[in-house]
């Protein structure tokens, strides 16, 4: 890490000479060294806070991390170098966990090999949730991008009596306290209501209130049945990632 640093230092030392050709290679050369202290310093940053001048402070955030993983994330409030090298990594890894999704049907058709994957971008993406408080930006219409839960994935797959399933969403309003998940299919839908109670952290505790199938102007209410949590595990303005109380996860992408 101190190698890029006096690197830079004696290539800002040489004295300058008239040969043009000369000078553009010092700067070229300038150039990739900051490039290198750049990296050097996110290498620390990541490796070990404690050592890095761009560390400022840090607090934990205890999350539900499911196989065997650990079960305490650490974050950082970094200072202004560590901030954009935070979000173009955000950005890197969900790009690359939405191409990842692309074609897995919601999680119906996701082999062992995608399905670890995807758990390892969403535990790096954890470590990177840029979010402390989930309600601030929990509200809003919600779309299923993959699921783990079997439920969703059995309607996902087989549809609703010889009905294809065409959108599976939430909807999520935290100052009126609801939460509504929504599976349409052709001409009907399945949707289950519930409260949604916010922590001052990443978790979200829920508890269903009501149940129904439509079909057209037809409507069957059904018992609501049961009650839980969810974490936040990552949360910004367009990417949700949820982990439950009963071990799943969950990839959601705003809509509204």
């Amino acid at each position: 890490r101190i190698f890029p640093l006096l690197c830079l230092s004696r290539a800002m030392a040489r004295p300058e000479r008239a040969n043009k050709g000369t000078s553009t290679t010092l700067v070229f050369e300038a150039a990739i060294v900051l490039v290198l202290v750049l990296v050097a310093c996110s290498g620390c940053l990541r490796k070990d806070q404690s050592c890095s001048p761009l560390f400022i402070s840090g607090r934990s955030l205890s999350v539900h991390r499911s196989r065997g993983l650990s079960t305490h994330i650490t974050k950082a409030t970094p200072a202004p170098f560590a901030a954009p090298l935070d979000a173009v990594q955000r950005w890197s890894l969900k790009r690359e966990l939405l191409e990842l999704l692309d074609g897995c049907e919601r999680g119906a058709l996701t082999s062992k090999e995608k399905k670890a994957e995807i758990n390892r971008l969403v535990d790096a993406l954890a470590q990177l949730n840029p979010t402390e408080s989930a309600a601030a930006l929990l509200s809003g219409r919600w779309k299923l991008l993959w699921t783990t839960e079997k439920e969703t994935l059995s309607l996902v797959s087989n549809g609703i009596f010889g009905r294809a399933v065409t959108d599976v969403f939430q909807l999520i309003d935290v100052q009126a306290g609801t939460l509504s998940n929504n599976i349409a299919f052709e001409d009907g839908a399945f949707e289950v209501e519930s409260t949604c109670k916010p922590s001052d952290g990443i978790r979200v505790d829920f508890a269903f209130t009501g149940a129904r199938m439509r079909f057209g102007d037809f409507t069957v209410p059904l018992p609501p049945v049961g009650k839980g949590w969810f974490d936040c595990v990552y949360l910004d303005d367009e990417l949700r990632i949820v982990r439950d109380s009963r071990d799943d996860s969950l990839i959601a992408m705003r809509q509204r």
